[in-house]
């Protein structure tokens, strides 16, 4: 095979990472982590730019949000989602959904449903959470 076709064969199978398969695993992967509280996942799976924003208006940042949980006043217990939909322009991806969040905000424990949206960009072959907006319901 030529350094060229190489090249083109090369390209086309990475192009194919940020596609809608892996922008609804990179989802799933989030709400696990944050279940988990694997800061380590987060940091992976957050843009650098991340503007994470809750129901409350409380808006984190990167460091923020890949930050250990004990260090947090917002613990996930149970992330269950209702609906969800996931559509793909160009290396934008935008996740939109309702579900009912199990937390404990505050040492209290409270269940939220939840209207959301999450926006991913494609990047070095991936997708990374950039911004997330949830509001009660």
């Amino acid at each position: 095979m030529s350094l060229i076709g190489f090249s083109l064969f090369n390209y086309s199978c990475t192009k194919q990472l940020c596609n809608k398969e892996n922008l609804m695993n990179t989802f799933q992967k989030k709400n696990k982590s944050l279940i988990t509280q694997d800061t380590f996942a987060l940091s992976v799976l957050a843009s650098k730019q991340i503007s994470f924003t809750h129901s409350n208006g409380w808006i984190e940042d990167y460091n923020s949000f890949t930050s250990s949980g004990a260090s947090k006043s917002l613990i996930y217990n149970h992330i269950n989602i209702d609906s969800i939909h996931a559509i793909i322009e160009n290396k934008t991806g935008l996740i939109t959904g309702v579900g009912t969040f199990d937390v404990i905000y505050k040492n209290n424990p409270i269940k939220l449903k939840l209207g959301f949206t999450e926006t991913y960009v494609c990047i070095d072959n991936e997708w990374k959470l950039l911004a997330r907006h949830s509001s009660k319901l």
